[in-house]
């Protein structure tokens, strides 16, 4: 396989986990607001932090539709070409022909069905969040379904918990950091002339959860190696 083939297969796979990683850790960052920080928080901030997230868990389930999209393209340029993978024929083997393809398309379904959930939470409040998080643990248990594990029960769950898990570590962090900057630049304070209250707040109690999902993340990755 030439490079380039390579890196149009690698780069799309790429973006589906960022994609899932940025799912999880939404779901997990917003709970971890709603659960722990909010009943010291101001309303106004509640609310802020619910449309920073609700747009986050939307920009998941795009990206991620977007990156399996671009996976089934790559993944024909790998096996055909890149001027053959402009072939219906040969897309339509990849993706609807092939063992592949069955997983792409589950693959599929699961961003389908987060995206809507994600969409959800502008409707329903917190049962649409209820959704989503059912949603992006689907998602990370979809994963595998394109890889070596595909097929065997055990490797998928073991694969499916390390997505999983990085979602709760590096996901979180990084939606946390999000949620908190948007709170920073509105000004979000618990009384006039403190300085933004969500920061210290959700950064604090990221860590047990960061450490956890650290932990597990690891533990699963070494148990795949071996």
């Amino acid at each position: 396989m030439d490079p380039l083939s390579l890196a149009l297969e690698a780069a799309p796979k790429a973006l589906v986990y960022v994609a899932v990683l940025l799912a999880v850790g939404t779901c997990a960052a917003r709970s971890l607001f709603r659960r722990r920080v909010s009943f010291d928080a101001p309303p106004h901030a509640a609310a802020l932090v619910d449309r920073t997230c609700a747009s986050l868990a939307i920009t998941a389930a795009l990206l991620a539709a977007v990156g399996l999209l671009l996976r089934a393209w790559g993944h024909t340029a790998a096996s055909f070409g890149i001027i053959e993978a402009f072939d219906w024929q040969n897309l339509r083997l990849i993706a609807w022909e092939s063992d592949w393809g069955g997983g792409w398309r589950r693959q599929c379904a699961a961003a389908l069905v987060f995206g809507v959930c994600a969409w959800s939470i502008t409707q329903w409040g917190d049962a649409g969040w209820s959704l989503a998080d059912l949603g992006a643990v689907a998602l990370c248990y979809a994963i595998p379904l394109t890889g070596h594990a595909a097929g065997e029960p055990g490797p998928l769950l073991l694969h499916g918990t390390h997505v999983l898990a990085g979602g709760l570590w590096l996901g979180t962090l990084t939606a946390t950091a999000l949620v908190t900057h948007v709170a920073g630049a509105g000004d979000v304070r618990v009384a006039p002339g403190e300085p933004p209250s969500l920061r210290p707040d959700m950064l604090a109690r990221f860590f047990p959860l960061a450490l956890t999902g650290a932990v597990v993340a690891l533990a699963t990755g070494l148990a795949e190696v071996v």
